[in-house]
């Protein structure tokens, strides 16, 4: 009688599968979850780096910004300043009339500073009172250079009105091609 092999052969399948069996839960899936522990960890590490790095970024921002505060100061220090310094309204005015063309024949010496009670939007800005000197002007040139002194003069980095403005024409025909006179008061706002 043969013996038949078909039993050996289930018995040998029956082991491997059973070795797999065994090779699959005591090597391949612990090792599945030491990677994905692994990836979890690398994107953990890396969510955290960027985190890092967008605060860094917010923090970079917000002391640019507060270092623009200082050159804020300084420029509203010249623009409201706390006493009038007739020396800069000077050279304001140098700029803007070499800039559109025009003369400045006379600037008046303005020194008297007033406060008064005002319901103006300027004013209630500064507590309903408002400190300003008024500086007569008078300059001389045509029509487009008296346009552009003013739109100059709104460029100003001084907080600066135009409060009356009184444009004259040459009276005698002959001197009809000549400039135009316009006197202006100015008023500069100071701190109070």
């Amino acid at each position: 009688m043969a013996r038949s092999t078909t039993g050996f052969s289930y018995l040998i399948f029956g082991l491997v599968v059973l070795g797999s069996l065994v090779f699959t839960i005591f090597v391949t899936i612990p090792k599945i979850n030491d990677l994905n522990g692994a990836r979890a960890n690398r994107q953990e590490a890396l969510d955290q780096k960027k985190e890092r790095e967008d605060f860094l970024t917010s923090l970079e921002q917000r002391k640019a910004e507060l270092d623009t505060y200082a050159a804020d100061a300084k420029a509203l220090s010249v623009a409201l300043p706390t006493s009038f310094k007739q020396g800069d309204l000077l050279m304001e005015l140098d700029s803007a009339a070499s800039t559109s063309g025009v003369v400045v024949q006379k600037v008046s010496d303005s020194q008297k500073v007033k406060s008064v009670s005002t319901a103006s939007k300027a004013d209630s800005l500064r507590g309903g009172k408002a400190e300003y000197f008024d500086t007569d002007l008078e300059v001389r040139g045509s029509y487009a250079q008296l346009r552009a002194f003013i739109k100059e003069l709104e460029k100003s980095i001084l907080f600066t009105d135009i409060t009356s403005v009184e444009i004259t024409t040459p009276s005698d025909s002959a001197d009809a091609s000549s400039a135009l006179t316009a006197k202006l008061v100015l008023r500069n706002y100071i701190q109070p």
